[in-house]
């Protein structure tokens, strides 16, 4: 019984080393579809905007008296809105990209970054309009998605 044991173990562990590839060079890399990689991008995006907006409010309750002045906004996107945006960016570049999107992808995520780089420098643009956003939201609008289309 106990070789029997013993050869079952053998034959699981080469079973398992077989499976596992065991020696082989290539590496798969996990595969997404268009619609399921938009789908996931757009649960980053709209739990980044639910983020802002309780930012939002708690800001506003530890700031009461802020006012709606330029330098109050720019304090507000500083602290309330840009922060989530970067987590964004960071989970957008960590998904997996469809097979023949890649440079799109790239696009769209260098795109946010060079935004969001901008926008950290001088907030006042978003103050008026999409700022920064503006050229790599209609790269992200063009490729489908829903929520990530306006990242502030």
């Amino acid at each position: 019984m106990r070789r029997t044991a013993y050869g079952f173990a053998l034959l699981a562990i080469a079973a398992a080393l077989a499976i596992a590839g065991c020696g082989g060079s290539s590496e798969a890399k996990p595969t997404i579809t268009k619609a399921q990689f938009i789908k996931r991008g757009d649960g980053i995006c709209n739990k980044s905007d639910d983020r802002q907006g309780k930012g939002l409010v708690a800001w506003q309750k530890k700031n009461p008296k802020s006012g709606a002045s330029k330098a109050w906004q720019k304090k507000i996107l500083a602290e309330v809105a840009l922060p989530p945006v970067k987590v964004e960016i960071r989970e957008l570049a960590a998904l997996p990209t469809p097979a023949g999107d890649e440079a799109t992808v790239k696009a769209i995520v260098s795109g946010l970054e060079e935004a969001l780089k901008k926008t950290e420098a001088d907030p006042s643009p978003l103050l008026k309009g999409p700022g920064a956003f503006g050229p790599v939201e209609k790269t992200i609008t063009h490729y489908g998605f829903k929520f990530c289309v306006n990242p502030l």
